[in-house]
């Protein structure tokens, strides 16, 4: 009988290398997520987020209910700098644990321990996971939870365990429960599993076992109805019924898998278009260099028939996170919709990290082969291999992804509070002004006085729950007069009520009686923003820049307001610079011009508004109005036209094409039109009137 000695030694550095580099791995990310954090809030969705967190209630669909859950408990457990440091926090934690999963699954592979601390370095420091790692998203959990999955698939393929498989079924339904386009992830990982080993379909035990596990994950959304009941001061669509709850997670209020409705249909011009856009994002999560060695690795993926069942996953995971999302999406390229959709394809970097791993791997085989007897010079290159990966991400992307003094959002929130009256409400307009206020006012509990009558892109049904059903008021007019609050807006709209005017109070907009005086300019002067002086100002991203366009648009306002013309249009200027690609902006930007006379700059603004999206008709009213008051019928006939193109549903483009055509003599063309107007909406008497007038003056 023969007795094995184990070398306890050996088994002690086993398992420091199997455990102790993965956490290395984990505290090194963490590390540069925490030192690049977000001190506070930011823009966007981060608000409406921490506030639904830390109040456990219910977000914007389709309601993240395990980020919801989890970030919630995190914030009340670490006590840690504020409310919204904590939560921030929580997304560093969540990437820097899928740093620690990726290394793990590429250790399946058979790769050198370094080359795969290198590559998941490398992939949590894309710019794009980073960027949603040091702010408060739902996508750094699921990040983590992509990364599980892959090494799920990984682990498989290295062991053909059929456990893993029940593991990697819970955690797409823990997945889909944070955010629904992992199941991308999880349909790549399927397929190729069954590429491999279709039989696995014939195994009823083992399908009904990872079903299971599907559902068992799919069971946090059990807490929005829950929530919802308790009435939450987050409850983005009270999903307490069955109705509103299948409304809210299957994104039936957006329409589309995104948080963006499209309006065109997919095309070929179309999809290229998002496919280079893709491109583009990928280069810049990985950098030139780094993409251009992952295109190596995949080289010699083909090359090498070992390496073949891996390449399949890595293009079938490409394939799915980033075609058939564009396919499924339909994205639209404007500014707007790249900023929304860009974080949607934080996945899809992870293959080609595989492919970098590989050819990482086979370049230090080459040195360490070559240059076996010069143990210095082959440790060095070795070392600037695995070193040079992260350390491109870092320099390439810190300045982008560096929020540590971020302050916009803050101060932008703290602002609005500075510009409003005691016991007043707001409605604000658009996420970077929204948000940020709801988490001043409902969790830093800054001006309890204040309501928030629109935090979800609509007035909040609960103020307007006693209107009667025969009210002839819209829920906005109801509110205002049954609140008695002073009511302010981020945007001038049409007026909601009779007898009121619109006057700038800061950054604001007041609801006034009219021929109440009104003095805005030392309102304007409370308004300050420490990001506009400080001489390292950080990360500009797409919410800080809404923030700069709406304070350089005020100025401008204030300037017109006081007869400065020159002045207002730098600052105008300015804003449509921060506003760059963002349609609305033009647009508010030459209304305000044209209320106060200076009709040639206004019709500018228009006309890039309307040449930034071709369906957004508001500038192409804008600009008819504009020339209908000049009675210049040719060019008001154009904007008709164009409205007409955009929209061939709106009736009062065909109705004022009536009239125009009248003007200019062709009655024959003005009946035409108007008929078609009436065909629309048959409730216009004043169509129905001009029709008989015309009859009437030619007779039988």
């Amino acid at each position: 009988m023969s007795v094995e000695i184990v070398d306890s030694d050996k088994v002690c550095q086993n398992r420091l290398a199997r455990w102790g580099i993965p956490i290395f791995v984990g505290i090194v990310a963490l590390a540069v997520f925490v030192f690049t954090l977000a001190p506070t809030v930011t823009a966007e969705d981060s608000g409406e987020l921490i506030a639904a967190a830390w109040h456990f209630g219910v977000p914007h669909p389709p309601g993240y209910p395990l980020w919801t859950i989890l970030c919630g408990i995190f914030t009340h457990l670490v006590p840690i700098g504020s409310i919204a440091f904590r939560a921030n926090l929580f997304s560093a934690v969540c990437s820097a644990g899928a740093a620690m999963v990726v290394y793990a699954a590429l250790r399946e592979l058979k790769l050198s321990q370094l080359v795969c601390a290198s590559a998941s370095l490398v992939f949590v420091w894309c710019r794009w996971s980073w960027s949603q790692s040091v702010i408060t998203e739902v996508y750094g959990l699921n990040t983590l939870l992509t990364a599980a999955i892959f090494w799920c698939g990984l682990r498989w393929y290295a062991t053909r365990d059929r456990k893993i498989l029940v593991w990697a079924s819970l955690f797409l339904g823990l997945g889909m429960s944070n955010h629904h386009t992992i199941g991308l992830c999880g349909l790549a990982v399927a397929v190729w599993i069954l590429l491999q080993q279709p039989t696995l379909l014939k195994q009823w035990r083992l399908i009904l076992l990872s079903t299971s596990a599907f559902i068992v994950g799919l069971l946090p959304y059990i807490y929005l109805p829950i929530s919802a009941s308790a009435d939450p001061v987050i409850n983005w669509g009270d999903p307490s019924t069955p109705q509103r709850f299948w409304e809210h997670v299957s994104r039936d209020q957006y329409g589309a898998l995104g948080p963006m409705k499209v309006v065109e249909p997919m095309s070929a011009a179309r999809l290229s278009g998002q496919i280079g856009y893709l491109t583009d994002s990928l280069v810049d999560d990985m950098t030139v260099y780094l993409a251009i060695a992952s295109l190596g690795g995949f080289v010699l993926m083909v090359a090498q028939r070992k390496w073949r069942w891996p390449f399949v996953l890595v293009v079938l995971w490409v394939a799915c996170t980033g075609i058939l999302f564009a396919l499924l999406a339909n994205y639209d390229l404007d500014r707007t919709s790249r900023w929304a959709m860009r974080v949607f394809l934080i996945p899809v970097p992870l293959g080609f990290v595989v492919a970098l791993a590989v050819f990482m791997d086979w370049i230090i085989r080459i040195v360490r082969d070559r240059l076996s007897g010069e143990r210095v010079l082959s440790t060095l290159l070795v070392g600037i291999i695995v070193l040079g990966g992260p350390a491109a991400q870092v320099v390439s992307h810190w300045r982008q992804c560096d929020y540590s003094n971020y302050w916009y959002a803050y101060d932008h929130a703290q602002n609005m509070l500075e510009c409003m009256l005691p016991n007043s409400m707001i409605f604000p307009s658009g996420d970077h002004s929204a948000f940020p206020l709801v988490y001043l006012v409902l969790v830093e509990e800054k001006r309890p006085d204040v309501l928030i009558a629109d935090i979800y892109g609509y007035v909040s049904p609960e103020l307007y729950k006693d209107r009667p059903v025969d009210s002839q008021d819209a829920p906005l007019t109801w509110v205002i007069k049954k609140q008695r609050r002073p009511a302010y807006f981020t945007t001038k709209k049409a007026s909601p009520v009779p007898n009121v005017t619109w006057q700038q109070a800061g950054i604001l907009y007041h609801l006034l009686p009219e021929h109440i005086p009104f003095n805005n300019e030392e309102i304007l002067e409370k308004c300050s923003y420490r990001n506009i002086s400080d001489s390292c100002p950080g990360v500009v991203d797409f919410g800080s820049d809404h923030i700069l366009c709406d304070y350089e648009f005020f100025l401008g306002l204030e300037k017109l307001d006081k007869g400065l013309p020159k002045a207002a249009i730098h600052h105008f200027k300015s804003a449509a610079t921060y506003g760059k690609g963002v349609k609305e902006v033009f647009n508010n930007i030459g209304s305000a011009l044209g209320e106060h006379g200076f009709e040639e700059n206004a019709i500018e603004y228009f006309r890039q508004a309307a040449l930034l999206d071709k369906c957004y008709v508001l500038p192409r009213w804008n600009l008819f109005r504009t020339y209908k008051a000049r009675q210049d019928w040719r060019r008001a006939k154009h904007w008709l036209e164009r409205i007409i193109a955009a929209n061939p549903d709106d009736y009062r483009a065909y109705g004022e094409m009536g009239f125009v055509q009248e003007l200019q003599g062709d009655t024959k063309q003005a009946i035409r039109y108007w008929k078609k107007s009436l065909c629309l909406n048959p409730a216009q008497s004043f169509i129905m009137d001009a029709i008989s007038r015309i009859n009437r003056s030619e007779g039988p």
